[in-house]
């Protein structure tokens, strides 16, 4: 959801200057935005290290609460972000999507039974996930009505095809 609102975000923006532009000139603009790039953005400061130094920043460790479905998973070869809201809509999809039937258990029937039971969910979910790629999950995610969105590393984001098809990355 975060690529989503910030990317609009940026399109309000730029709708409003290619607007204020075309008032004071008369010719109007194309506005391109991508949510990857939006996002890409946001991690400019481990992007800009990766890319000086080869080094890669570490996300600081949390103790928040969390539900398995509500946080990054960890797959064969990374890891991927299930859509929370997606996944709570569709629960009894995503227990067959992770093959998981004592998911449909009556204590996790609900979104706030899950949330009181979140300590139960994640050893359920998580083996699931590591057994599997990131693409596979992404894609079969897909195939069933689930977002699965995969992680990338700063690595896969500086080597990223589609950043660099469309230019993201400008050499100074």
């Amino acid at each position: 959801n975060q690529a989503g609102h910030l990317a609009g975000v940026n399109a309000a923006s730029a709708c409003l200057a290619a607007t204020m532009l075309a008032k004071r000139t008369g010719i109007g603009q194309r506005i391109d935005i991508s949510e990857q790039e939006t996002i890409a953005l946001t991690i400019f400061p481990a992007l800009t290290v990766y890319s000086h130094t080869g080094g890669v920043i570490k996300r600081a460790p949390t103790d928040l609460p969390r539900v398995a479905t509500s946080q990054a998973m960890e797959a064969s070869d990374g890891w991927v972000m299930p859509s929370d809201a997606g996944l709570h809509v569709w629960w009894d999809t995503f227990a067959a999507f992770v093959e998981r039937p004592e998911l449909m258990d009556e204590r996790f029937a609900t979104r706030p039974a899950r949330d009181l039971q979140e300590g139960e969910i994640d050893p359920i979910v998580a083996p699931a996930f590591r057994a599997r790629t990131k693409a596979d999950l992404f894609h079969s995610g897909q195939e069933m009505g689930l977002t699965m969105s995969s992680v990338q590393t700063t690595e896969e984001i500086a080597n990223c095809g589609h950043l660099a098809e469309r230019g993201y990355f400008v050499e100074q």
